[in-house]
């Protein structure tokens, strides 16, 4: 997701590949731009720039609907089950603390409940109103109504190559191995401002050259006089 391994890390990614050719892999590639690791994917999801928080929930609304959740490695390697704060909360798309003047939150109350000894308050049971998981349903059910967010054009705005419409093929079962490959900034989104125009970049290219002015400008002369 938001990665093109093919080009960018070779070496490992010829595993991939014997995988596909050996043991029969599957390569889902989610990514706005068609890459050569979409080029080989045997299921491509070209998702608009910007949406790959969209495309997330949606996966998670899936496997939340359809019972596709480690509970196991859920419990004990997540804050699944911490309990959260009672300030701390979601509406009208805009999470709690939040100061319209600055356009920034308070986020003090975005903090798990301590207990007596100094660590965090779980429910191992997942049956707290107030812990991670059930917040974390809570947050995602308006999303993707009628439908479970199954399709995927509620989550992309658009039907992937090959007209799946159905998140399933993205998630294994409980038994199945999958390996998730993401990289930090999927969709491009992360820079939403073009650092020197002020306005949204229209192509990631045009931000890499502005960074490499910025970067020129601000390191020290080396030859002054010359550099």
């Amino acid at each position: 997701m938001g990665g093109n391994a093919a080009e960018a890390h070779p070496c490992g990614f010829k595993w991939v590949t014997e995988a596909k050719a050996t043991r029969g892999a599957k390569l889902i590639v989610v990514d706005p731009r068609y890459t050569r690791t979409a080029s080989v994917s045997d299921y491509y999801a070209p998702i608009r720039q910007g949406t790959d928080i969209a495309f997330l929930n949606g996966v998670m609304k899936y496997c939340i609907d359809n019972d596709k959740v480690q509970w196991d490695y859920m419990k004990a390697f997540t804050n699944a089950s911490y309990i959260v704060k009672d300030g701390f909360g979601y509406q009208e798309g805009l999470f709690t603390g939040y100061d319209a003047e600055k356009r920034d939150y308070d986020r003090s109350t975005w903090d798990y409940v301590l207990g007596d000894d100094g660590f965090v308050v779980t429910d191992p049971t997942l049956q707290h109103s107030r812990c991670v998981w059930n917040l974390l349903k809570a947050h995602l059910a308006p999303l993707y109504a009628g439908n479970g967010g199954t399709d995927l054009r509620h989550a992309e705005g658009q039907v992937p190559q090959g007209g799946r419409d159905d998140l399933g093929m993205l998630v294994s079962d409980k038994d199945d191995d999958v390996d998730v490959c993401a990289r930090l900034d999927p969709a491009f989104q992360r820079f939403a401002k073009h650092p020197r125009h002020g306005h949204a970049a229209a192509h990631p290219r045009q931000y890499r050259r502005a960074r490499r002015r910025h970067e020129r400008a601000s390191r020290p002369l080396q030859h002054p006089g010359t550099d």
